[in-house]
């Protein structure tokens, strides 16, 4: 099942649509969930907040990173001892 979390996510992002609100919103994925024996539903709904917390992770790790890039950046092209005069 977490194939099908990494699927929905490509379909999005790779192809470049507009993602629903949220993954459950989508037209297919609710028909197909309403077969779901309920056991399959708890471990989709696991997996799928499993791998939303991995993507919060990697998305904050992306935004250290990028402000720790600006503040070098800015120490570079602004050096403190200019501010210091």
């Amino acid at each position: 099942m977490t194939d099908l979390a990494g699927k929905l996510h490509m379909l999005c992002c790779r192809q470049e649509l507009t993602p629903p609100p949220s993954f459950t919103d989508v037209p297919q994925l609710r028909e197909w969930m309403q077969r779901m024996p309920p056991e399959e539903k708890r471990q989709f709904f696991r997996e799928m907040g499993e791998y939303e917390n991995n993507f919060a992770a990697y998305s904050d790790a992306c935004f250290d990173q990028g402000v720790r890039f600006a503040f070098s950046l800015l120490h570079r092209l602004y050096p403190l001892e200019e501010f210091l005069e």
